[in-house]
């Protein structure tokens, strides 16, 4: 029995979960067997899945703070969580408050108690969301992949009305989907399943191909975004985004028979902020983007819109950069190097800041010229940025890095 009364307590748990994490093979047959025990509680859900490389977490957003301006009861399951972990729990938009967070988190530990398999950190808050979400009856229970699709532990939803929305898809999480476009591709159509209605923007030839093909298998029916031309206050990713998720909302009040969104109710529902995805604080005169691109597909949108909306301003970066993988890291400083030559280069623990200059000192050479700072200590990096004299700072590089430094910057700055 668990009796579990603060967060601490649930992140004690958690840890626990994790390194359950590291040993077990990516499949599903253990996420089925965990939803069996709990009666099958996604099969009584209007699942809206959604899975991509970049754009997931964004259109998550988006799609529900529509469906909330017509009407109906959402409920959102996002991965990462930025702030707290209650945001992978969230009712029309808002986190469960903690108190109750906790209260829930209790009760499924009781519910699950007898099931006689260890299960993952992201199988728990899943399985989680799909029981909670069934228990208090949302109209739409929209979840987002954690890795790829097909075996992503959401994808035991199988519903015939599920709607699967994919979004841009490139190359990441190489280790566990595939190194190639095709096989990436693969793993993300794999949320197809039979008569499901899916959402996605024409990519290329590559990807439409394998998307249409999972689909004329399945017999699902595929919808391409309408061109909207809404004068919205979004960079051009998040326009992007909010057009898929506007042409699934589209479908669902149209299948519904409901009157259609006011334009005042598109505006309000783009207005929504989304952590850590190209979110914009003032403090003084600086202005701070907080953006977890961690691949260069991510970074490349990153840097182009940041050109087009600051074009003249100083900038700065501060980023942590991907372990293990020099390639990708040095594409990632090339694209970042075409808005600013002032870079810092922190990590998500503190290291001495002569091994984190040993571990980066091959990008001193690719960089030629470019001011980079190493600081092993991602308190001192943080306060180093901020006091620059550029006019913009840029976080990028991990969501936990973002996290790292999201609740001290928002209790702090005036948006």
């Amino acid at each position: 029995m668990h009796n579990i009364r603060t967060l601490a307590d649930i992140n004690i748990y958690l840890d626990k979960l994790r390194n359950v994490q590291l040993d077990r093979e990516y499949k599903l047959k253990r996420m089925r067997d965990l939803m069996s025990f709990l009666g099958n509680p996604q099969k009584d859900l209007n699942i809206i899945h959604v899975a991509g490389t970049s754009g997931k977490t964004s259109t998550c957003y988006y799609v529900a703070s529509l469906l909330k301006q017509a009407g109906y009861t959402t409920g959102l399951s996002v991965s990462p969580h930025i702030d707290e972990i209650n945001e992978r729990l969230q009712i029309n938009l808002n986190p469960v408050q903690i108190s109750e967070f906790i209260d829930v988190f209790n009760e499924f530990c009781k519910t699950i108690e007898t099931f006689d398999q260890n299960i993952t950190y992201f199988e728990f808050f899943i399985a989680m969301a799909f029981w909670y979400f069934n228990k208090i009856k949302v109209d739409y229970a929209i979840i987002e992949v954690g890795i790829g699709g097909l075996l992503d532990g959401t994808n035991i939803a199988d519903n015939s009305n599920k709607i699967c929305v994919i979004t841009d898809i490139g190359i990441d999480h190489t280790k566990l989907l595939g190194d190639t476009i095709e096989l990436i591709a693969e793993q993300k159509a794999g949320i197809i399943k039979r008569n499901n209605q899916v959402f996605c923007h024409n990519q290329n030839e590559i990807v439409d191909s394998i998307i249409n093909n999972k689909a004329n298998k399945f017999k699902a029916t595929i919808h391409n975004p309408k061109q909207y031309k809404y004068n919205l206050n979004l960079n051009d990713y998040q326009k992007k985004n909010f057009s898929l998720a506007c042409s699934i909302t589209d479908f669902i009040i149209e299948k519904d028979n409901k009157p259609i969104l006011e334009m005042e109710q598109i505006k309000k529902a783009s207005n929504i902020i989304i952590p850590g995805r190209f979110e914009v604080l003032k403090m003084n005169n600086k202005t701070i983007i907080l953006d977890g691109a961690h691949n260069p597909q991510k970074i490349d949108s990153l840097v182009e819109n940041v050109l087009k909306i600051y074009p003249y301003q100083t900038k700065r970066i501060l980023i942590t950069l991907l372990s293990g993988d020099s390639q990708k890291n040095n594409e990632i400083l090339i694209s970042l190097s075409k808005m600013t030559n002032k870079i810092t280069i922190t990590q998500l623990r503190v290291i001495n800041d002569r091994e984190l200059d040993k571990k980066y000192e091959n990008y001193k050479t690719i960089l030629d010229g470019q001011d980079i700072t190493y600081l092993g200590d991602p308190d001192k990096a943080f306060a180093k940025s901020i006091d620059s004299s550029e006019e913009v700072l840029i976080i990028t590089g991990s969501f936990k890095l973002i996290g790292m430094y999201r609740k001290k910057l928002v209790s702090n700055l005036a948006r």
